[in-house]
Parts: C-alpha cells; structure tokens; sequence
C-alpha cells in the first residue's frame, strides 16, 4: 500500500538527518510532557496521540527499539496484552461499547519493489507501535474525498476526561 511505503519513507528520512527512530522522539517526548500518557509498563507505553485522525484514538509502542513484535518475548507479549487491555478498558468506561480499528504497524516481511531501498535498514528506523482507533463518528465526504481528516477534540482535553478514570 502507498501509505505504507509514505510512512516507511518518512521514518527513514527522519533517521539520516537525526540518526535516531522518528516514533522514539516522539515517545520520549510525550514521556516528558507527561499530557496525553494513559498507560506505561516496563516495555510498552500507551497514550493519545498530537496528530490524532479520530477522537479517543490511542497508540501504544515499545519502549525498546523493537521494530517488530515478532521479536518480543513472552513477557513482552503479555506486557504488550495488558496494555492494549487496560487502554481499551479505560475507553469503554467514557464511551462505552465501541466499534474500533486496531492497527499493528509492522515491518514489511519480504523484500519487493515497493520497500527494496529501505528493506536493508529497516531495523535501525522503524519502531513497532499499535493505533486504536474507535469508530464512533462516521466520516464526512470531505474526509472520504480528500483523506485528511478532522478530530473535533483536542487529545488533551480526551486525556483529562479520562484521568478521572485512571486507576
């Protein structure tokens, strides 16, 4: 897919100027606000995005350079379960039921056209992170026509709604 290669791109360029994974800035840096954290275990955090595309959206990534769950250990695994449960739990107590797209942001596996310049690096770039996004708003033909999106709430504001709820 185009946007997967865009984003892979994005990564790469983002690490030969700054030498350092685009998605670890942005982790240390929601670490150190400390706005939009909902969760963080040993190896995962949890949290709302800045650019979010939907309201209560939520991503969790690995605090460790892992590019790929395939690598986690067993209890990585289950650190990584306790997290993406206890975020969708703490969704469903503000929201209640909700449909939702839960997204693993992987590595591609094999090597093809699309991803043969940067397949060799990919490791020192890329960081393995999750995006859930719940659906409950349905999209408007600006959004359907254009592919940009509008979150009527703040990230910020979600958390605060939220914090209430944080055990």
């Amino acid at each position: 897919p185009i946007a997967k290669k865009e984003l892979l791109q994005r990564e790469f360029d983002y690490y030969k100027i700054h030498g350092r994974k685009l998605l670890m800035d942005i982790v240390e840096e929601e670490i150190e606000d400390d706005k939009r954290v909902l969760f963080k275990n040993r190896d995962f955090i949890s949290f709302m995005p800045y650019a979010s595309l939907f309201p209560f959206e939520v991503m969790i990534s690995t605090l460790d350079n892992s590019f790929s769950f395939t690598n986690f250990s067993d209890m990585q695994l289950e650190e990584l379960a306790i997290i993406i449960q206890k975020s969708i739990n703490l969704l469903q107590k503000e929201i209640g039921e909700f449909d939702f797209n839960i997204e693993f942001f992987e590595p591609p596996i094999n090597k093809n056209f699309d991803t043969e310049d940067l397949f060799h690096s990919i490791e020192n770039f890329h960081l393995f992170y999750i995006r859930i996004r719940p659906r409950i708003f349905n999209l408007a033909g600006f959004e359907v026509m254009n592919e940009m999106y509008i979150n009527p709430v703040e990230p910020e504001f979600i958390k605060s709604v939220l914090d209430e709820f944080i055990y």
